[in-house]
């Protein structure tokens, strides 16, 4: 869904600057007409494509921010930051798994530690069990409670 995003952005993005340019050079003729025409496409489809990015990673992660996430046991963990939001942001969910943040205590069940913002609410928590699946409708539901 980000990638179509991303995409149909720099498509809008490229009409409306061919729009805007046609407009704008309608009192030039040959090649320099043209050339304003592709240079102005160009760069509005550049923006559509940044814009769209940006629309389509706030949908996907509903807005929420990790502020920390840790995975482990309560006396040993990694910080899992970047990998969470990374995650949440691109794909809408994280599993909770050794195979995601490797593993910090061999033979023992990790917990993952969420600490984040959602776009109603600061300062939310929410844990899981390894193995579970962590999305992004239930961290927004965590934090309507």
């Amino acid at each position: 869904m980000s990638k179509f995003a991303t995409w149909i952005g720099a498509g809008i993005g490229a009409a409306v600057g061919v729009g805007v340019a046609m407009f704008v050079t309608k009192n030039m003729q040959g090649t320099s007409k043209i050339a304003v025409i592709v240079v102005v496409a160009v760069v509005m489809a550049v923006i559509g494509f940044f814009i769209g990015k940006a629309l389509a990673k706030r949908a996907t992660s509903g807005g929420i921010k990790i502020q920390s996430a840790k995975y482990g046991t309560t006396t040993t963990d990694i910080d899992v930051t970047e990998i969470v939001q990374e995650a949440i942001e691109q794909d809408g969910f994280i599993e909770a798994t050794n195979e995601n943040f490797t593993d910090p205590v061999v033979g023992t069940v990790k917990t993952l530690y969420l600490f984040y913002d959602t776009p109603d609410k600061d300062d939310v928590s929410f844990q899981a069990t390894e193995g579970d699946k962590v999305t992004t409708e239930m961290l927004l539901d965590a934090g309507n409670l």
